[in-house]
C-alpha cells in the first residue's frame, strides 16, 4: 500500500491539508531521510523541504528511482534558497548522471538548469497546460484521464455519461484527453466550463439536481479552482447519497467520505517509471515531454456501493488497494 500523493499536489500554494488521515493509513517504506549516496551514486532527487508524513511521499518516489536504476541515490532537500550554480555545483561534485526534481518546483528548476550536463526529469508536480511545453520531461501526479474512465466502465459498467465541471483554460488539456477516451469507452463527456469557483459550485447544484442514478457519473477534478472542497464536498456527497448517484475521483479521503471510487499515485512505481525514463533520456532532446500518471492505485467505498445496488465482482475487490469502510 502506498501513500496517495495527492496531499502535496498544492503544497506550494498554500496550506497541506486535504489528506490528513489518509496520509498515516498508507505510509510505506521509505529511503532513509538522512540517506546520502555513496561512491556510486548516479542519481540524485532534489525534493522540497517539507513537513512529514508529506516528505516521506518524495521519499517513497526517491526509493522507487533508486531500485529501477540500480544505484544509490543521493537526496537533496531544497529550502528555496539555493541558486542555479549551487545546484551544478552539486551534480558535478557527485558525479552524477541524472537529476529527478521533485514538486511543484520542479519545472522552475529545470529551467534554471537549462545548460545543466545531465538529464533533468521533473516528478510530483500537477499537470497543466504550461507543463505541456516540450522543454519539460517528466512524470505529472495528474492520472490519466483515460484511466479513470476505463475504471468507471469496468466497476459501472451501466454508465454512458460522465459530467465534470473544469475550469477554462486551466483544464482544457485534460478535458481533450477525456474526449478522445470517451468515444471507444461508450462514453459521452458532458463539460461544463466555468470561470470562478463561485460558476463551479452553481454548476454542481445544477447537475446533481438532473443527474440520473445508473446511466451518469459526475469527475471530480484535483483543480482547487473549480473544486473547494470544504464548500462543495459536503453538497455533492449529501446528494449523492440522496438520490444514489455515482461519483469518482482522484483524491482517496474523498472514497472514505463517500465518493464511490478514486485513483490515486502510487509513489513507488512512480519513481520506478522516472527512473526508466531518466535512464532513456539525453540533454537537448524533445524525447518524452511530460507524462500523464499511470502508476495509480485504486480506492474504494464498499458502503457507497451497496448504497447504489452495486455488485462488484469478487476479482475485482481482489485487486482494490485501499477499502473503505476500514476493517
Amino acid at each position: 500500500m502506498f501513500l496517495p500523493a495527492s496531499g502535496f499536489f498544492y503544497w506550494i500554494q498554500g496550506p497541506i491539508r486535504r489528506y490528513g488521515t489518509i496520509l498515516f493509513l498508507c505510509l510505506c517504506a521509505v529511503v532513509s531521510p538522512d540517506a546520502t549516496a555513496g561512491e556510486g551514486a548516479a542519481v540524485g532527487v532534489l525534493y522540497p523541504e517539507i513537513r512529514e508524513p508529506f516528505r516521506s511521499v518524495f521519499l517513497s518516489i526517491a526509493r522507487g528511482v533508486s531500485d529501477e536504476l540500480g544505484h544509490d541515490t543521493l537526496l537533496r532537500p531544497l529550502s528555496g534558497t539555493e541558486k542555479p550554480q549551487d545546484i551544478l555545483n552539486w551534480i558535478s561534485e557527485n558525479k552524477l548522471e541524472a537529476v529527478v526534481a521533485l514538486g511543484s518546483g520542479g519545472p522552475v528548476l529545470s529551467d534554471n538548469l537549462n545548460d545543466s550536463p545531465v538529464p533533468i526529469m521533473v516528478g510530483a508536480v500537477h499537470m497543466s497546460q504550461e507543463l505541456q511545453a516540450k522543454r519539460y520531461h517528466g512524470i505529472t501526479l495528474s492520472p490519466d484521464p483515460q484511466l479513470l474512465l476505463e475504471k468507471l466502465t469496468t466497476l459501472v459498467p451501466s454508465v454512458k455519461r460522465v459530467t465534470v465541471v473544469y475550469g477554462r483554460g486551466r483544464d482544457d488539456w485534460m478535458l481533450e484527453r477525456a474526449q478522445r477516451a470517451a468515444g471507444p469507452l461508450g462514453l459521452e463527456i458532458n463539460a461544463v466550463g466555468v470561470d470562478r469557483i463561485q460558476d463551479a459550485a452553481s454548476a454542481y447544484r445544477d447537475h446533481l439536481a438532473v443527474q440520473e442514478s445508473v446511466t451518469e457519473a459526475l469527475w471530480l477534478l484535483q483543480d482547487s479552482t473549480v473544486f473547494e472542497e470544504q464548500a462543495i464536498l459536503p453538497l455533492i456527497l449529501k446528494q449523492a447519497w440522496n438520490r444514489k448517484l455515482i461519483v469518482f475521483s482522484s483524491n482517496p479521503s474523498h472514497v472514505q467520505r463517500g465518493v464511490l471510487f478514486a485513483l490515486y499515485p502510487d509513489n513507488y512505481r512512480m519513481g520506478r517509471s522516472l527512473g526508466i525514463m531518466a535512464r532513456s533520456i539525453h540533454p537537448g532532446r524533445d524525447e518524452h515531454g511530460m507524462k500523464l500518471l499511470d502508476d495509480l492505485s485504486l480506492a474504494f467505498n464498499v458502503r457507497t456501493a451497496d448504497h447504489l445496488g452495486l455488485r462488484v465482482p469478487r476479482e475485482i475487490l481482489r485487486d482494490i488497494d485501499l477499502l473503505f469502510p476500514l476493517r
